[in-house]
This record gives C-alpha cells, structure tokens and sequence, in this order.
C-alpha cells in the first residue's frame, strides 16, 4: 500500500483534493502579499523594473505585477482544455497572484539576481497554440519564465518549462532546449 507521499510522486489525485486546493490558494494568498511588499520595498530603493542589468529596457513585460483579471479563470479553463489538469500550485498562483516579472535593474546592485518572473496563462496558451507535444514524455513544455541568462539580455538560455498535463501539487522545471 503506497503512503499520501508515494501517491503524490506518482501523480495520484487523492480524495483530500478539496483541502489541497484550499491550502494551495492560501499559501498564493501569502504569496501575493509577498509580492506587494517586496515591489513596494524595491521601489523605494530606486530599484528599476523593466530593465536589463546593461540599461537596456526589456522588450516583452506586461509589468512588475500584474493581478488576476476578470479573464484569469477562463484562461485557465482554456489552458486545462488544451492541455490537461495544471498543478494544484501554478494553477493557485494564477489565481491568487497572477503574473510576476522582477526583471531589473539597481545602479548599485550586481547583475545576475535571478529575479523572479512568472508569465501568465495567456502565455503558456500561445505557446501550446504554436508548439508540439514532446514524443518523448507524450506532455507539452510550457514555458514559465525565462532562465538567468535570458533574464540578463542573453539569449543563449532555455526558458524554465513544466510538462502538461500535470496532475501533482507542485511540478519540476524541465529544460526545453
């Protein structure tokens, strides 16, 4: 008999779903908050959003942060149709955070932070529109976020992925390269 932790690493949905989904969307509650507080604090430092660490402005960012629209929930609806189930985490965060994009800079900080960046739904959908499901793992590579380079302005890395569909809490990055 497989134990709650042998069941999630297999992928099992379990009949605790709705407690599961509960703590998920407090836990991106918290993470919202989070977010506000540190765009707060990293303002008030001068720190300035939208920049790569050499000066040059990023060419594609819909924002530091960008809330749930009114849209939030269909796209996900959308991207669970295309795609699968999400996990239990990114589907919560899209719902309680949204989208986050700390690409920046600091006059005074060294370049190489690794600032977070989680793109929307919108984008995991267009990807999935123009893309193939991998014949490997049978799944579809979403993308999530660029890499440290390509968060630097260096086009040389492959964007951090999450095969779909995904039935888990949480999911690994997988390399799309």
């Amino acid at each position: 008999m497989m134990n709650y932790l042998d069941r999630y690493l297999a992928g099992q949905q379990e009949l605790h779903y709705s407690s599961a989904w509960k703590v998920a969307l407090e836990t991106m509650s918290r993470v919202r908050r989070n977010c506000e507080r540190l765009l707060s604090r990293l303002n008030e430092h001068g720190y300035f959003f939208g920049n790569y660490p050499d000066g040059s402005k990023v060419s594609v960012s819909l924002g530091a942060w960008v809330p749930p629209s009114g849209n939030s929930r269909d796209d996900l609806e959308e991207l669970e149709q295309l795609a699968g189930p999400l996990p239990l985490s990114l589907k919560a965060f899209w719902l309680e955070v949204g989208s986050v994009d700390l690409v920046g800079m600091h006059p005074s900080w060294r370049a190489g932070l690794d600032p977070l960046v989680v793109n929307p739904p919108e984008a995991a959908i267009y990807e999935l529109e123009t893309s193939e499901v991998d014949p490997e793992s049978g799944q579809f590579k979403a993308s999530l976020a660029p890499d440290d380079l390509q968060k630097v302005n260096v086009s040389a890395g492959s964007p951090y992925a999450i095969g779909l569909p995904d039935f888990r809490a949480g999911s690994e990055f997988l390399h799309v390269g």
